[in-house]
């Protein structure tokens, strides 16, 4: 996201930035580890995701002001589902009735979460919302250990401490630069 923030809407990134961001991804690799025995294609699924990811938020910057939220969050939910309603249509399943209610949640949170994204990435530099969305990896580990009780390895436990670092960092470090001089 933040590299390709440089090319479409030509914003700055600091050399100490980049060393943050860099301390955050690998505080992500550490949560996440690397399986040598994954599939090629899986990776190169993972890439392209990650690419199209960038390219969306970038693109969500650059019409700010050209293009109200929610009409952008009604093209982002049209692509998804006609993208995804071809792989439904050979392995759809009926949800069961607590499930349409767990669905419908889902659905609601998500709205609000990509409302959010958006207003975000409209307000303030691709580079700082990106840094901030790394916490996103430390949410997903708290809530799967307080609620779904699963465990979490030291290695996971240094991953979530270099998230943090990263982004308070870069979060400070765009403080300071922001501030006036004295």
């Amino acid at each position: 996201i933040t590299i390709l923030s440089i090319f479409v809407v030509k914003e700055t990134v600091k050399p100490w930035q980049w060393v943050f961001f860099l301390t955050s991804f690998v505080g992500v690799v550490c949560i996440k580890g690397f399986d040598p025995n994954t599939p090629l294609l899986y990776v190169l699924l993972g890439l392209l995701a990650s690419l199209c990811r960038g390219i969306s938020h970038n693109l969500v910057r650059h019409m700010h002001g050209k293009e109200h939220p929610l009409v952008m969050m009604f093209y982002a939910t049209l692509i998804s589902v006609l993208a995804t309603g071809v792989y439904l249509s050979y392995y759809f399943v009926v949800p069961r009735s607590y499930e349409w209610g767990m669905i419908t949640g889902m659905s609601i949170f998500s709205c609000l979460a990509h409302y959010c994204m958006i207003m975000a990435y409209q307000l303030a530099p691709v580079a700082q919302i990106a840094s901030i969305s790394y916490l996103s990896i430390v949410c997903a580990f708290v809530v799967s250990y307080f609620f779904l009780q699963e465990a979490v390895s030291p290695l996971a436990l240094l991953g979530i401490a270099l998230v943090l670092l990263g982004v308070i960092l870069d979060l400070a470090y765009k403080q300071k630069t922001a501030a006036p001089a004295q």
